[in-house]
């Protein structure tokens, strides 16, 4: 049987519990998967003013595809001979993060803003935005595992 638009939509707003966050004092949060426009969002965040030397190749769009926390991006960026102004791109990193959180924490009807996640303890939002990246980048097959299983019920 194939998934209806309302099957697919539902799918997209399951919740998670992460795995627990250190600077909520080891506490997990309530989180879900990014949304396509979400997550394009991010990366357009993430890549404005990044200058790469080279066109990506396969290759390097898979390993960029494959990290699963901004550190690593980063490194990966690097690695391809990216022109990266560092400041800059802590701000960026940031507010990346915040976005993240932002779209990530809203499950059940519940909101986040950027404001609010700016009052999260320190590092809880780069914390939690890697565990939404964790989830959002699920290897191909978890995702066929999961969408059988979700056909299923």
């Amino acid at each position: 049987m194939a998934l209806t638009k309302q099957d697919i939509l539902k799918n997209a707003t399951v919740v998670e519990e992460s795995n627990p966050i250190p600077a909520l004092d080891g506490e997990t949060v309530q989180i879900r998967r990014l949304r396509d426009s979400e997550y394009r969002e991010y990366q357009q965040m993430v890549m404005e003013n990044i200058n790469l030397k080279k066109r990506l190749d396969k290759d390097s769009i898979e390993k960029l595809k494959s990290v699963d926390s901004h550190e690593d991006e980063i490194a990966v960026l690097q690695e391809l001979g990216a022109d990266i102004n560092m400041s800059d791109l802590y701000k960026r990193d940031r507010e990346a993060s915040y976005l993240i959180c932002k779209y990530g924490l809203s499950v059940n009807d519940e909101e986040w803003t950027k404001e609010e996640v700016g009052m999260l303890p320190k590092d809880a939002p780069k914390q939690i935005a890697d565990e939404i990246l964790r989830i959002t980048k699920m290897e191909e097959e978890d995702i066929e595992e999961e969408m059988e299983t979700f056909r299923e019920e």
